[in-house]
């Protein structure tokens, strides 16, 4: 997602993307398309005014906003998507404390594993802020970026996460319906 994104900055704004990962050398790929590390997430939130996360769960992304928080950084009118697949409550919990602080907070977690994102072919559920943060300044870096699709899920970012945890049900449903009648043809 990150080199997709990475790729268009610099092709219609010149700009590199910054980035942090928690193991810096992971992103090694995108500073060789131009972007930026930075040594922490809480350098990253200060230096920029959107800032995508996709992290392993919630422990993670609560503690990276956490940080954030206690940072006592301005917060102000930035943006934060995050597109990770965590829990609903999570995501309440997180949009409530950034909002707080003036900031936007969106969930838009992702339909589509590695080879579907390096295809920038991903199905985004997108859902929180207004209607003109979603719609004007977040979909044009996500459709036909990083992915093919943005779902709108309004203004409830919780809805989103909802979306992607009833998706993953139904695939997990299809994959063993599909096992126990391969077992029942043997």
């Amino acid at each position: 997602m990150a080199s997709n994104l990475q790729r268009h900055l610099s092709a219609k704004q010149g700009l590199g993307l910054l980035y942090s990962n928690r193991t810096l050398s992971r992103g090694e790929p995108l500073q060789q398309l131009g972007a930026v590390p930075q040594p922490s997430f809480g350098d990253l939130v200060s230096k920029s005014n959107i800032i995508f996360t996709m992290v392993s769960n919630d422990a993670v992304l609560e503690s990276l906003i956490t940080d954030v928080l206690k940072s006592g950084e301005s917060l102000d009118s930035k943006i934060f998507i995050d597109c990770s697949t965590v829990h609903p409550a999570t995501i309440t919990s997180i949009s409530s404390q950034l909002s707080s602080k003036s900031a936007s907070f969106l969930c838009a977690p992702v339909f589509g594993g590695n080879p579907v994102a390096t295809a920038g072919k991903l199905v985004f559920a997108l859902a929180g802020a207004t209607p003109e943060v979603r719609h004007n300044i977040i979909k044009p870096l996500i459709q036909d970026v990083m992915g093919r699709k943005v779902i709108d899920c309004g203004e409830d970012p919780a809805k989103s996460s909802l979306l992607k945890i009833a998706g993953n049900i139904v695939t997990v449903s299809l994959m063993e319906t599909v096992g126990e009648a391969q077992v029942f043809a043997e």
